[in-house]
């Protein structure tokens, strides 16, 4: 980012950001890199895993986290809410429409079907409670 205000004269100000600037020069914010997971050395961007499972025709929002992996680092799991009336998908099939539209690094290795996630008073996922279904509902597999 660069501006003015904040007084570094011409030079840029790095930000965790991801954006893009179109061609007309408009600038869109399209996440935060911050919230990346590493997968055995890939990143994993969980807005781009959200965004193609919330194309999933039966799909009505995904929340991707990255679980803490021994041997890879981070492993991205995602919680989906489903459209009104949608018939619930297996998770074999949601493996496979990742497979089909995401790189093999991105594909969540589980999936739960909600309800809806935990969200902040701005209603935004609630990331840390979002983890805790995940090791939750492992902790009641087990």
């Amino acid at each position: 980012m660069k501006a003015a205000q904040f007084g570094l004269g011409d030079a840029w100000l790095r930000t965790t950001d991801r954006a893009i600037i179109d061609t007309d020069g408009f600038l869109f914010i399209k996440g935060r890199a911050d919230l990346a997971i590493i997968r055995g050395g890939f990143k994993v961007h969980p807005d781009d895993v959200n965004k193609t499972y919330e194309s999933h025709p039966a799909i009505r929002e995904a929340v991707t986290v990255g679980i803490e992996d021994r041997r890879l680092g981070a492993v991205p799991m995602t919680a989906v809410m489903l459209k009104d009336g949608a018939e619930s998908p297996s998770e074999a099939e949601l493996k496979e429409y990742g497979r089909e539209h995401l790189m093999p690094y991105q594909v969540p290795v589980k999936f739960l079907i909600v309800d809806d996630v935990p969200r902040t008073p701005s209603m935004k996922p609630a990331l840390p409670q979002v983890r805790d279904l995940f090791t939750s509902d492992a902790a009641d597999a087990a």
